[in-house]
């Protein structure tokens, strides 16, 4: 019996342990759950996740009070974050004027790695191994530039005032140490007043209101602006400016720009419409000019600036409302480019523009093939530009090889016509007319054959010649034979732009509604410049090119009814780690040798000295500091004065465009013992060339040029320009130009009574 006895309380025992243990053990389970969504929140971003998880720890009357004060702080900061994604839903929709700074650490971090400069998370262990020594942390970025975003609205003006007014937005995303300065300084800079929401609100300077939300630095001169933002970042309140339907469509393009900002023109048209109407009641052409624009109907302009994975682009968009009158604008409005415009366009080429004038499917046909029996009117001159031309593209070619282009680049301008027969006979009588102008030329050019294709060459003045061929409904206008050739080529082969590895991104982004666009290879660009480039430059360039292989600029226009966009993008960014680690290290070396220089003149070893300035000038022609040093070595250390002069006119070649230089050195020649009067000569060079620069309005110039004067003999120029100086100096520099003026006068003086005397 008493076996059962102690069975029975064993057993309740076991169950009274058992029901302690399992609320102990979920309310465990529940502190898991806090801890789980902070992981899910930190690292992860997944905010709505760790949003539901924080819910439910922070209902649970289990956990202990501290854990379910930190999850309902967490639960407020997700809600805040899943509500900020979008910095235009938290701001009115009546808003004039909105832009918006998106995650610029990823941007800056895509940039870098397209530049070759983004190292890994190992950068030192793995940069080290590939000798680089440009290699930015993604950690440093991260910390850096990892704030979420910020936004300013501008939401109505003070026109007594002439002052914007709005609220400014910003998220300073897991950067704990700007907030914590914020949290520091608003108290100190500001003076605490009413929460808004129950959150913490400053002061500034009596002007400005900052709010600080749980994730959200809000500011603004009136606390209503404050408090409608919060009300939309907690739900309660829906109209803003993402929700407007004139601005919907154009938000809705931003994507995940680094930049993005747009004009809300319907707020403001009623004032832009009073001003208006008040400037056209004594005005007629304000009055017309209200009636071409028709500013009711513009809606918005809106651009991006962004970095994506393929380069740079810039994006802006003149929106105007559907069925509107504005004159200028359709004026402005061509056809749509055909692509076959493109096909035109050699590959290989270094820069080509294209665009269309009239639609492909004009009603001005051909009347006849025959060139020789068209006549030519006034009219056909307006026609040809106004219906007979459909598009156009001009390009122009690098040189073949590292050879230089010559001193007139091969450009072409290819023209798809309609009659093809009356675009010859109008091009050439214009072009024979420019030949006859020329004074070497004749009214019909000279008959020659290019790539089996007949052609004509035209003698132009200033020793230019103009090659011109028609073919299929297209005019061929080249400045060489070489430049014709290739657009005769592209026509057979098929060969073109189109099929160009360089241009292939922009292609890419190309829509089919552009009506014009300019395209550059720099790359290829540099070699078309290069006859017109000093030699330093072409040096300096030759580290360059290599690296602008795959770089390629464009900017494309489309003009619909509605809206003119206008696109910038650059692809194919350089990598260019490798030429600033050349760089650095050059830097380094280049150090190196200017101690060593400065160690071999504080040893007397003058000659030394100066064989390491020139290995340094041999890579660094362009030093004029370093040239002024050797001068200096020269003319005081080493005492060799046809040497310094050498020198001296070296230091002139390369300081002539800097007038404050050239002046500084010649003041210096003149006036200090060291140099003994032995230079004068080299001091009036200078001094000339300063005041030619300045056209003798500098009165230090003026003055340094009378010392110059005095100096080598000429005293009445140097009184002249002493009075000069004086005149130009306006009260300053005194006394010292009245003592040197009375010093030449004296002079003269002197001279005037021994040339008297020898008389």
């Amino acid at each position: 019996m008493w076996l059962q006895v102690i069975k029975v309380k064993l057993l309740m025992l076991l169950l009274v342990g058992t029901a302690a243990f399992v609320p102990s053990a979920r309310a465990g389970q529940k502190q898991d759950a806090f801890y789980r969504a902070y992981y899910m929140e930190q690292v992860d971003g997944d905010f709505a996740g760790a949003a539901k998880l924080y819910e439910v720890v922070a209902a649970d009357q289990r956990v202990d009070a501290a854990t379910r004060a930190k999850a309902r702080a967490r639960l407020r900061a997700c809600h805040e974050e899943q509500a900020s994604t979008d910095f235009a839903a938290l701001v009115p929709d009546t808003t004039i004027a909105f832009i918006e700074l998106h995650q610029p650490g990823e941007q800056v971090k895509r940039l870098l790695n397209q530049l070759g400069l983004l190292g890994d998370d190992n950068a030192i262990a793995t940069e080290a191994t590939q000798g680089r020594k440009v290699a930015i942390s993604p950690k440093l970025v991260n910390e850096l530039l990892g704030l979420r975003g910020a936004a300013v609205a501008i939401t109505g003006i003070n026109m007594a005032k002439g002052e914007p007014s709005g609220v400014a937005i910003f998220h300073p995303g897991n950067i704990d140490v700007i907030r914590g300065l914020l949290e520091t300084g608003l108290p100190i800079a500001g003076k605490t007043v009413k929460p808004i929401s129950g959150y913490p609100t400053f002061n500034v300077e009596g002007e400005a209101f900052v709010t600080l939300t749980s994730r959200l630095v809000v500011a603004s001169t009136s606390r209503g602006q404050i408090e409608s933002v919060i009300r939309r970042l907690s739900g309660k309140e829906h109209d803003s400016l993402a929700s407007n339907p004139d601005m919907a469509e154009a938000l809705r393009d931003r994507g995940d720009a680094l930049i993005h900002f747009c004009i809300n023109a319907r707020p403001v048209m009623p004032m832009i419409n009073g001003m208006l109407a008040t400037g056209a009641m004594g005005s007629p052409e304000m009055a017309m000019a209200q009636a071409m624009l028709d500013p009711n109907s513009l809606q918005s302009l809106v651009g991006q600036i962004g970095v994506s994975e393929n380069g740079i682009s810039l994006d802006l968009s003149l929106r105007l409302a559907d069925g509107h009158h504005n004159l200028a604008y359709n004026l402005l409005r061509t056809p749509a480019v055909d692509r076959n415009t493109f096909r035109q366009v050699p590959k290989g080429v270094a820069a080509f523009l294209v665009g269309a004038i009239n639609e492909s499917t004009s009603r001005y046909t051909a009347t006849t093939s025959d060139p020789a029996t068209q006549y030519v009117s006034v009219l056909d001159i307006g026609r040809e530009i106004f219906a007979n031309i459909t598009s156009f593209s001009v390009y122009v070619m690098p040189p073949e090889g590292d050879a230089a282009a010559g001193p007139i680049p091969h450009v072409v301008a290819s023209l798809a016509v309609n009659d093809s027969g009356k675009s010859e006979a109008l091009w050439s009588q214009f072009l024979g007319i420019a030949s006859l102008a020329s004074g070497s030329g004749n009214m019909q050019g000279n008959a020659i054959t290019v790539a089996g294709v007949n052609a004509r060459k035209f003698s132009l003045p200033e020793g230019m010649s103009l090659y011109f061929a028609t073919r299929d409904n297209r005019v061929v206008l080249a400045t060489s034979k070489t430049a014709l050739a290739s657009a005769v080529g592209t026509q057979r082969s098929g060969n073109s732009v189109v099929e160009d590895p360089a241009f292939s991104s922009i292609f890419a982004n190309l829509s089919d509604g552009t009506t014009a666009g300019v395209f550059a290879h720099p790359g290829r660009l540099i070699k078309v410049a290069k006859p017109f480039m000093s030699e330093s430059d072409i040096q300096e360039m030759g580290h360059v090119t290599p690296l602008l292989e795959n770089t390629v600029a464009s900017l494309a226009i489309e003009h619909s009814h509605e809206v003119l966009h206008f696109s910038v993008h650059v692809t194919g960014i350089p990598d260019v780690s490798g030429m600033i680690t050349q760089l650095i290290e050059a830097e380094m070396k280049q150090d190196e040798m200017l101690a060593g220089i400065e160690k071999a003149i504080d040893k007397g070893d003058h000659q030394s000295a100066i064989r390491q300035i020139d290995e340094v000038l041999s890579n660094k022609p362009d030093d004029c500091n370093l040239l002024q040093k050797k001068f200096n070595i020269l003319a005081v250390k080493a005492g060799d004065q046809d040497a310094a002069m050498n020198c001296g006119q070296e230091v002139y070649t390369c300081i002539s465009n800097n007038a404050n230089t050239l002046n500084t050195i010649a003041w210096r020649l003149l006036t200090e013992d060291r140099y003994e009067g032995k230079y004068n000569e080299l001091a009036l060079k200078m001094s000339k060339r300063s005041n030619e620069l300045t056209h003798e309005n500098n009165w230090m110039y003026v003055d340094t040029l009378a010392v110059a004067m005095f100096e080598m003999g000429d005293t009445d120029a140097a009184i002249k320009l002493g009075k000069k100086a004086i005149e130009l100096a306006n009260g300053m520099g005194e006394p010292d130009l009245q003592k040197s003026l009375a010093r030449y006068e004296t002079n003269y003086d002197k001279n005037q009574q021994l040339a008297a005397t020898a008389d």
